[in-house]
């Protein structure tokens, strides 16, 4: 077979995939269901045949979708400079991080907690996608775990706070807003840090001790470091 047209045909399978997934999820975002194969072929412009043809199901479909979502986020949302800024701004920064994330992937959450396909089919590049922020977490918040802590408890405080379960449930079930339920997480957050300074430690003595854990800072508490 000409080499030429193999190339082509193979550039031409992979374009149309990728118009498929993308058709998918952009059907997800509008509609908060999955699309059938005919909504997908008509917005990605291709034949029912090709869908069925390229994604033999609709688990591998919505895995490929999925993953697609989530590849997107560190392009779109990229993790914001927290070094050498006091607790209550990073706390805010990786609060406005994590809800601009949460919105953006929570179509797709829904869609998958729904549906009857095995969750299991999406976790590939979630579990990459958590792994690389839990560790810039961390990383941004190692001054919560005090040198006698035999586990980083407070850590994972963190995680359970700052997870997309507890901001579904603050959206959906308690029906805030964006701007309230990003409140709740800080002062969620700033109780963890608050523990931490009241058994002494001096990362966190003082950083919310002005009795305004729910406040932004205001660019002089900024600049006045953990005196915040």
């Amino acid at each position: 077979m000409n080499t030429t047209k193999l190339d082509g045909r193979t550039a031409r399978l992979e374009r149309n995939r990728a118009e498929i997934v993308r058709a998918q999820v952009e059907h997800v975002r509008e509609t908060g269901r999955l699309a059938t194969a005919d909504e997908i072929a008509e917005r990605a412009n291709v034949s029912q045949r090709s869908v069925y043809r390229i994604f033999g199901d609709k688990a591998t479909l919505l895995r490929e979708a999925s993953n697609y979502v989530y590849r997107q986020l560190a392009e779109r949302f990229p993790f914001p400079e927290l070094s050498g800024l006091p607790l209550q701004e990073r706390v805010y920064r990786v609060v406005d991080h994590l809800a601009s994330i949460y919105e953006f992937i929570t179509p797709m959450k829904r869609v998958l907690a729904k549906s009857e396909i095995d969750p299991g089919v999406a976790l590939e590049e979630r579990e990459r996608v958590r792994a690389r922020y839990m560790a810039r977490i961390r990383d941004a918040f190692s001054d919560l775990v005090l040198p006698e802590e035999p586990s980083p408890v407070r850590l994972r405080t963190f995680g359970l706070i700052a997870s997309w379960n507890a901001w579904e449930y603050l959206r959906s079930e308690a029906r805030l807003s964006i701007e309230d339920a990003k409140e709740v997480i800080r002062h969620a957050i700033a109780a963890v840090l608050k523990s931490a300074a009241s058994e002494g430690s001096p990362q966190t003595s003082g950083a919310f001790s002005d009795g305004r854990s729910d406040s932004r800072p205001t660019t002089s508490s900024i600049q006045e470091g953990e005196e915040t």
